[in-house]
Formats: structure tokens, C-alpha cells, sequence
């Protein structure tokens, strides 16, 4: 967890992985601070200059890794218009925290996205799980197919791509 100090943090539990919450929150808010004024300023223009896109996933990126702190054994992956780096305005944020195990602490990332007021897509998983929630949703399949690693274990990334390209090949898509 992010605090030494226990009387700060509370662990949670989501869909069976353990959780820790923000010692402060307003480590959150420093941490978007950046992408909700670059979102906000692009709002208010009248044109969006060419690769503001990109510009937007790069700000999204860096919150991304102030806040999940990826590491050994947790992976922090961009999906679906995020994962191409196509951030709009009023896009959300399709984001999966890929893990080694269920019992793998993971910071209350997406809380501090939502505390934000952004719209997030969100997942838990391992490698295995990811690749079976493909087979068995093509929403998943297709947003899985534009993951990308913004930080973490590369090692975890590329069994997701193992997982999904199996998953794909097993698939009847007809």
C-alpha cells in the first residue's frame, strides 16, 4: 500500500483482489490534475488541434502510473480508444489492471478516476481470466485486441497477448 501508516489505509475487497485505498486524497487530484485541465481547455476551444488525442492519452498515462505505481507483478493496460491513443474530450477510460494472482494488492485506482468524474471501464484480471473473458464476450475480444501497456510487469502483458491471441484463435467468429 501506499501508506506506512495504517490508521490511513483501509483494504477493500473487488471481485475477490484485495485492495488498498489512497492514503490522501489529494494525491489523486494532484495526480489528474494535469489531463482534467488539458481536457477542460480543449472543451472550451472552438477546433481541436490535430493530435490533441494523443496528447490526452499521454496525460492520462501519466495519471495512470502516479496513481496505480505498477510494478512486479501488477501491469497497469490502456483499452479500446485509449489503448490506440485516441482519447477524446468526453471519452472514457477503458483501463485493466492485469495481475499475477487474485491475491495481488492493487491500488483503488479506478475510485480515484471515478472521485474525478471520469467515465471508466475497468477490469481486474489475470492473463487467464482476460483471455477467457474474450472467448466469451466480443466487447472484451474487441477492446482487448487495442491493449497497450502504459507501465508495469511486461512480462504479465505479454501473456495477455498470449491469452488473447489464443482466444482469438479459438473462437468461432462467424
Amino acid at each position: 500500500c501506499f501508506s506506512s501508516r495504517r490508521r490511513h489505509t483501509r483494504y477493500i475487497s473487488v471481485t475477490g483482489v484485495q485492495t488498498c485505498a489512497l492514503p490522501i486524497y489529494t494525491t489523486a487530484a494532484a495526480a489528474l490534475a494535469p489531463y482534467m485541465l488539458m481536457r477542460k481547455s480543449l472543451a472550451e476551444a472552438n477546433e481541436r488541434p490535430q493530435g490533441s488525442w494523443r496528447h490526452l492519452s499521454a496525460a492520462m498515462d501519466s495519471a495512470v502510473l502516479d496513481l496505480a505505481q505498477p510494478g512486479r507483478g501488477l501491469a497497469a493496460v490502456a483499452l479500446g480508444g485509449y489503448g490506440r491513443e485516441q482519447l477524446c474530450v468526453h471519452s472514457d477510460i477503458d483501463l485493466m489492471l492485469l495481475v499475477a494472482s487474485d491475491s495481488t494488492t492493487v491500488p483503488p485506482i479506478f475510485r480515484a478516476l471515478w472521485d474525478g468524474g471520469l467515465v471508466v471501464g475497468h477490469a481486474v484480471r489475470t492473463p487467464p481470466q482476460a483471455g477467457q473473458a474474450a472467448s466469451e464476450r466480443t466487447d472484451t475480444m474487441c477492446s482487448l485486441l487495442d491493449a497497450r501497456l502504459i507501465g508495469g510487469d511486461e512480462a504479465l502483458f505479454e501473456a495477455l497477448l498470449g491469452s488473447v491471441e489464443g482466444a482469438l484463435n479459438s473462437t468461432d467468429l462467424r
